[in-house]
């Protein structure tokens, strides 16, 4: 299971909760949970609004971050 699907489930959040809190489209939180590419500024949005460090989300991108 995709990561941030994980954290949302776990929380209870839907797509519109974390997008609003974010400040991302919820098209774009759709394609970060789907896995297509996403920069890092929305990477930390994300992050910030599911209360995790990008590197939990992202770790293939952890050295970049």
């Amino acid at each position: 299971m995709n990561r941030i699907r994980e954290i949302m489930r776990e929380q209870e959040r839907t797509f519109e909760e974390v997008a609003v809190e974010a400040g991302v489209s919820v098209r774009t939180l759709y394609n970060a949970a789907d896995g297509r590419k996403s920069n890092r500024s929305t990477r930390k949005l994300i992050a910030a609004a599911l209360g995790k460090e990008v590197r939990e989300l992202w770790p293939a991108n952890s050295t970049k971050e």
